[in-house]
């Protein structure tokens, strides 16, 4: 009976989703005047707030802005190494390019193609690839390893088709490595980032416009409505923004510490979980040495995992999911700032939300009763 219930697991998990609970529901023909299911009444700890708290804490949070936009930024390398930004805001040029023609001649530097550099709070963006945390994906996710020396931080991938280096050098850090003759354009007074690509070992170089000042962007973090959820952390196993205990209108239960968060129902077809950092632990499908199950997939002779324990994030407009691998399908657990709706049907837009859900297609298309909102904040 295991076996035929694993080897059907992908077929039956879309089946199931499609009739009832909190699957995918999202129908790409979908006529809008469908039924809608209706949410039950959930009791949020945000509504008990009385109006003096929440005037306080805009007061300290515009405060905090205020004060932080006077400050000089500096490049801080611990919190880059987290996925953190924050000390890379501002305006960035292309100042300086280098590529190798394989002619003989090696790295020669050329007149700058006037390129950008788009950063936020969470992720770092040229025409090619995008650095989020300990992940640079060019089209193929590739993991990075971190190393200072002489002054800079460099983010280097480890394996993929194509290589990657980052480099962060702040003020007075000289550039080391990158030919004995750089351009007279390269300021070694200001904050500069050397991007290279093995692919024709093509080098550019950005450097920050005089001495700009934090300011406030859109970086997912937070959106208008100040979201307490802190997207650049929650990516690392830092769940400290979101501490507390979340319910849906099914009763099924999520409990928020530091760094776990412990499910009554990660699946929402039955299966209790933890969170640990970034590894996930299904109790009935481990064995007792910590390990999945191996369970037959399509065939008795074909075993694999049960599911991945060390979860994967995956970006999507305005929202980000931890992603476990299971036999033909996944489980996503999502993380909706405010004001962020993703495939969600119906619902209160105006809260922090979160999905979990094992799904062979969107992490969000559920309905509202599978939504959990933070009932218990123990900030």
């Amino acid at each position: 009976m295991e076996k035929k219930k694993w080897s059907l697991f992908g077929g039956v998990l879309l089946a199931v989703c499609l009739l009832s609970g909190c699957g995918s529901q999202k129908q790409s023909n979908a006529s809008s005047s469908a039924a809608k299911p209706v949410a039950a009444p959930i009791e949020k700890s945000a509504e008990n707030r009385t109006s003096s708290d929440k005037r306080s804490s805009s007061s300290a949070e515009e405060k905090e802005v205020t004060e932080q936009s006077n400050m000089k930024q500096e490049m801080n390398f611990d919190q880059i190494k987290q996925g953190n930004y924050s000390s890379l805001l501002g305006e960035w040029e292309e100042i300086a390019v280098s590529l190798n023609r394989h002619d003989g001649n090696g790295n020669i530097w050329v007149a700058s193609k006037g390129e950008t550099i788009s950063i936020s709070q969470n992720k770092i963006s040229n025409e090619s690839m995008t650095l989020q945390g300990g992940t640079i994906n060019d089209g193929e996710s590739k993991t990075v390893s971190f190393s200072e020396r002489d002054n800079a931080l460099t983010a280097d991938t480890v394996a993929g088709s194509i290589l990657w280096n980052i480099c962060f050098y702040p003020k007075a850090a000289a550039m080391i490595g990158w030919g004995e003759e750089l351009p007279a354009s390269i300021d070694n007074t200001k904050d500069r980032i050397v991007i290279r690509t093995s692919n024709n070992s093509y080098v550019q170089v950005f450097q920050r416009n005089s001495s700009t000042s934090l300011k406030k962007q859109d970086s997912g973090d937070e959106t208008s409505n100040r979201s307490a959820m802190k997207l650049s952390e929650i990516k690392t196993g830092d769940y400290s923004s979101i501490r507390g205990t979340w319910k849906n209108a099914l009763e099924q239960e999520i409990v928020v510490k530091n760094n776990s968060m412990s499910f009554s129902d990660i699946t929402n077809f039955g299966e209790a979980g933890k969170i640990t950092g970034l590894d996930l632990s299904i109790p009935d499908w481990t064995e007792p040495d910590g390990t999945p199950k191996r369970v037959p997939y399509m065939d008795d002779s074909n075993l694999v995992a049960a599911y991945e324990q060390k979860l994967v994030s995956h970006e999507y407009e305005g929202f980000f999911s931890l992603r476990s691998g299971l036999p033909g399908a996944a489980i996503y657990i999502s993380f909706l700032p405010k004001g962020v709706s993703g495939d969600i049907q119906e619902g209160n837009n105006g809260e922090d939300r979160i999905v979990a859900v094992g799904t062979q297609n969107s992490p969000t298309a559920v309905p509202e009763k599978c939504v959990y909102y933070m009932v218990n904040n123990s900030k």
